[in-house]
């Protein structure tokens, strides 16, 4: 795209454009200088608000700059997906030849949006001369007859080649609280905003991100930190948070959906400070955290060669996946303490199932010379799960030293009463993760293998950081060494938020010096 869909659009309201039904659509903007206007005119329903009026100009100085940039944070439900949908139908109507690509967390959210758009041309805009191409018509990728415009809609991460957008919108990139505060996640995002839809604008396209806000390191966090303009519309105007419309504190805001202050209020309640912050007033946890702070993990962090002499044994301490089969994130963490104090010593968390976080936390006891295997009891089985991952591990080093360190002889020696080609690989993969180091380590623990202590969660999650947190802040628990993903999660959540496994695990690891060591039961 070069300037010229700007100069289309000023052409079509001057009366100068060559398009015979130019005239029409010249009386009908005139008419509806916005999309709200647009949207009031052919649909008797639809709720105007000062909030959407204020978004419906901001939208459209926008859509009129060259490379305009817009972030735009609202409560949900308060019209900001319908209001984008009537603003694609209110610029095709400037400018029939703009490509518009808009993109949600799901393809079928995206989708629907433009099948909705599609039907707002078929339905309102046929008799301005806007009508749908006969060979070009799905709902996730249409173009209008006799022009180049149209919309291609998509998932966050899917594939844009091929696919110029002369304006791109991005409704909603985050499903929810959970892929919020998933490093991985976020990490797509960002992925895909640079490498897919950065990379497939058109020069001068402008580029709008509408979304309710999670956590700071969102797409719209990080565009604002580039010096995006944001309009941020909160719910309530407190005095301190950045409110678009200028409204008086103590003012909640007039919702499109008829929300009255007693609404505004139980939502409130039944969301919780944290989420209400974040998704209704635009603010999400800032990443000093709340509880936890970062500066008490600087304050007091430690090398991890630099461990005070005469520390415990490490023990392992594992907060379990909640799901068997899916690969949730389970925490694992290993600690060890020396003077009332606890040093965190690794983080080994990660997305695995219940079989994977067994073998994991054994093989960390066996390298790491844990005598221990702490684990909070959320599912059924546990202690016979992990005596089961401590069998095979056994049984799998016993056939590494038989056949003198070579996982190839080994797997003939196991794979031997194995039905199918798919356990034959997992074993294999298993002897692969063995070093003849690990294979002695194990013998030596012996066929019982580590301790096993059962840790007895009591009292809420919250309650739990609260009683750790000022751990941290007065150097009674120590990092020794630096866990990014553990430290940025346990920053940022905020009470009311589910709660990361590997920050359970980690104030689990806080209670190693006031547990009684008859707590301690044996593996046997």
């Amino acid at each position: 795209m070069s300037i010229t869909w700007l100069d289309r659009a000023a052409d079509l309201l001057d009366g100068t454009a060559t398009d015979p039904d130019a005239q029409a659509r010249a009386e009908l903007l005139a008419e509806c200088p916005t999309f709200v206007d647009l949207a009031a005119r052919f649909d008797s329903t639809y709720r105007r608000t000062p909030a959407l009026e204020l978004l419906a100009r901001d939208l459209a100085a926008t859509t009129s700059r060259r490379d305009g940039r817009l972030v735009v944070s609202v409560p949900p439900q308060e019209g900001k997906t319908s209001g984008l949908r009537w603003l694609c139908a209110w610029l095709l109507t400037r400018n029939p030849d703009l490509r518009i690509v808009y993109a949600s967390y799901a393809a079928t959210l995206a989708r629907g949006s433009g099948r909705i758009v599609r039907s707002y041309v078929e339905t309102h805009l046929d008799r301005y001369g806007l009508r749908l191409a006969k060979d070009h018509a799905d709902a996730s990728d249409w173009q209008l007859e006799g022009h180049r415009g149209g919309m291609v809609t998509v998932g966050v991460g899917g594939s844009l080649t091929g696919r110029p957008a002369d304006l791109l919108i991005v409704d909603d990139p985050l499903r929810n609280q959970q892929d919020a505060d998933s490093d991985t996640v976020r990490e797509n995002l960002h992925d895909w905003w640079s490498s897919v839809a950065r990379t497939r604008l058109a020069p001068g396209a402008p580029v709008i991100v509408v979304q309710t806000r999670w956590v700071e390191d969102d797409l719209a966090g990080r565009r604002i930190a580039e010096g995006w303009p944001l309009v941020n519309i909160p719910a309530l105007a407190d005095g301190h948070t950045e409110d678009a419309l200028g409204r008086e504190p103590g003012t909640w805001l007039e919702s499109a959906r008829g929300r009255t202050e007693a609404d505004w209020e139980q939502t409130r309640r039944d969301v919780g400070e944290r989420t209400f912050a974040a998704l209704y007033q635009g603010r999400p946890a800032p990443l000093e955290g709340g509880i936890f702070k970062r500066a008490w993990f600087d304050t007091w962090r430690i090398d991890p060669d630099n461990l005070p002499a005469g520390c415990a044994p490490p023990t392992v301490i594992v907060d379990p996946a909640d799901n068997e089969g899916d690969g949730d994130e389970a925490g694992i963490i290993l600690a060890t303490t020396h003077g009332g104090k606890v040093f965190i010593l690794d983080d080994l968390s990660a997305p695995m199932t219940v079989a994977r976080w067994a073998r994991v936390a054994l093989l960390t006891c066996v390298r790491r010379d844990a005598p221990t295997l702490a684990y909070e009891q959320s599912l059924s089985q546990l202690p016979a799960r992990i005596r089961e991952s401590w069998k095979a591990l056994h049984q799998q080093a016993e056939a590494l030293v038989q056949a003198a360190g070579d996982p190839v002889r080994a797997l003939d020696l196991l794979a031997r009463p194995l039905d199918g080609q798919d356990a034959r690989d997992v074993l294999a993969a298993h002897l692969a993760e063995l070093t003849p180091d690990d294979a002695a380590a194990i013998l030596s623990v012996g066929g019982t293998g580590p301790r096993l202590r059962k840790i007895t969660a009591k009292g809420t999650k919250e309650a739990r950081m609260l009683w750790a947190a000022p751990m941290f802040e007065t150097g009674r628990a120590v990092l020794a060494g630096h866990f990014a993903k553990l430290e940025f999660q346990a920053a940022t959540w905020q009470p009311g938020q589910d709660s990361p496994d590997r920050v359970d695990a980690m104030t689990h690891a806080c209670s190693l010096a006031t547990v009684p060591q008859s707590r301690v039961r044996w593996m046997g």
